[in-house]
């Protein structure tokens, strides 16, 4: 492979044993207090859903009913639930993630700061922006599925690029290591690959000799994204057409359904986001008008369309929900743009660095602004401060939870909506859940096997209120009305079915 030249020497942002050593301890202190700060919204009757759905799923695991492998690769992200899983608290496991993750971009700031690649004002705003600006506080703290994403993403760009500019082949470990990390969520993530093409093939078209492991790194995710959904659409619906690609991918907000599957809408629609929150994304797009590099500008330039077409893809495969805290990938990948050389006179530079400064703290007073308006997660903030909130509120699944624990018998139910109210009993072998063989035969004739069954009418993908709909208005055989709290509905059996009805047993 030919050497591309560049001539200014460029620090690595490798740690030496010290550097580790801090960050470790930072990393662990941070950790509890973001633990202290979850126990303490948990008492406010605050709960993300991420937590209690990763939990409930540790819980099935650990009672010996683990999910099927299809709901590892199609609905439960990887990594954080892998963590969940042997650390066997959602708290605990993902509040060091997040410490980890956190503690990592301020240090990052530390460490441009240290080998004189920003000057102390400009990391002075870069900490206020990752410590105390509102989004960034809850992406942290709140969304750690998100922020290793995210995070994963930025650092295998920069060492794409590393790699591309200094032909080090540790480099080009971490960016496939990074890069596997972005779509180690399930199947449906591997559509953000497509966000690697344009860089890669930049790299690849200016080298004369492009190296053949990117070229592999690069396809083969490609071609799996592609062709897995092809299969089983295949398989599961005689449908092997492209079109069937697009039903994998889990519509998380309906009211952008009619951005999925359009290209030119989801262009209108990032337009349009971009122009109402143009000031808490300028960082970025300042980058693009000190493009640092004489020679290798439209690699340079590839490498910052990546974030807009990660963003575009999330959108066009209904993976993007409407929150600012989406966007804050576009100032974290500028804070890591620092960390490139700038060709240019210290005068200049320096120039530079006070216009990005002014602009981080726009983004700040922007984000706080925002904060006012509910443009994102207020909620957090409400509980944090005692106000009334409604839509992380678990008052309702605490009660149940209390009642279930204070009686007996199985419950019949379907954890996709009551999976907050599984976590809080802590009893995960007294469910019947869907993805059990046995459910189909429970839900075929409950009051032979179950003493209570669960519904909640305020999800229309319930299984069990899809079975019996009069149980929306209380009716259900062979059972009675015993609580009725918010959206759910607990039924309680009537009589003792026959002795000699046996539960079916789980295979």
């Amino acid at each position: 492979m030919d050497l591309v030249t560049f001539p200014q020497k460029e620090k690595s942002l490798r740690l030496s044993y010290s550097e580790i050593k801090f960050y470790l301890v930072f990393s662990l202190v941070l950790s509890g207090l973001i633990y202290w700060l979850h126990s303490y919204l948990f008492e406010k009757n605050y709960a993300e859903e991420l937590f209690l759905f990763l939990g409930e799923k540790s819980q099935m695991a650990h009672g010996g009913a683990s999910p099927d492998i299809d709901n590892w690769l199609f609905v439960t992200p990887l990594i954080p639930y892998t963590l969940v899983l042997y650390l066997c608290s959602p708290y605990i496991a993902l509040s060091l993630l997040s410490g980890f993750l956190w503690a990592g971009w301020l240090y990052s700031v530390r460490v441009l700061f240290k080998r004189r690649q920003i000057t102390f004002g400009l990391a002075l705003v870069l900490w206020a922006f990752l410590a105390l600006s509102p989004t960034s506080v809850w992406f942290f703290i709140e969304m750690p599925q998100l922020a290793f994403v995210y995070s994963a993403f930025v650092i295998s760009l920069y060492a794409l690029r590393r790699y591309f500019f200094k032909n080090i082949s540790s480099e080009f470990l971490v960016f496939a290591l990074a890069s596997a990390l972005v779509v180690q969520n399930n199947i449906p993530s591997f559509a953000v690959y497509l966000a690697y093409i344009l860089p890669a093939a930049s790299v690849i078209w200016t080298l004369k000799k492009p190296p053949v492991p990117l070229i592999l790194v690069i396809i083969f995710p490609t071609l799996f994204f592609i062709f897995a959904p092809m299969a089983m659409n295949g398989l599961l619906h005689s449908d092997f057409s492209l079109s069937g690609i697009i039903h994998y991918f889990p519509m998380l907000n309906v009211d952008l359904e009619a951005y999925e599957g359009s290209w030119i809408e989801t262009g209108k629609f990032m337009l349009r986001l971009f122009w109402e929150n143009g000031l808490y994304t300028l960082p970025f797009w300042i980058f693009w008008f000190r493009v640092p590099f004489h020679q290798h500008k439209g690699v340079y330039i590839s490498f910052l369309g990546a974030p807009l077409i990660f963003l575009g893809v999330k959108i066009y495969f209904g993976g993007y929900i409407p929150d600012l805290g989406t966007l804050i990938l576009f100032p974290l990948f500028a804070i890591l743009l620092l960390s490139a050389p700038f060709r240019v006179t210290l005068k200049k530079k320096a120039g530079f660095e006070l216009i990005l400064s002014v602009l981080f703290m726009g983004a700040i007073l922007w984000d706080f602004q925002t904060l006012t308006n509910g443009a994102h997660k207020p909620d957090f903030y409400r509980a944090l401060l005692g106000a009334p909130f409604a839509k992380h509120n678990i008052s309702d699944e605490i009660a149940l939870a209390k009642i279930l624990r204070a009686s007996e018998g199985r419950v019949l139910t379907d954890e996709r909506v009551t999976y907050k109210i599984i976590y809080l009993v802590d009893d995960p072998m007294r469910f019947v859940v869907p993805y059990q063989y046995r459910f189909e035969t429970v839900l075929s004739k409950p009051e032979r096997f179950v003493k209570w069954v669960l519904v909640t009418e305020g999800f229309r993908q319930d299984r069990v209120l899809k079975t019996y709909p009069a149980a929306k208005f209380g009716e259900l055989p062979g059972y009675r009305v015993a609580h009725q709290i918010g959206d759910f509905t607990l039924f309680e059996r009537v009589e003792d079915p026959d002795l000699s009805t046996q539960m079916p047993q789980q295979e």
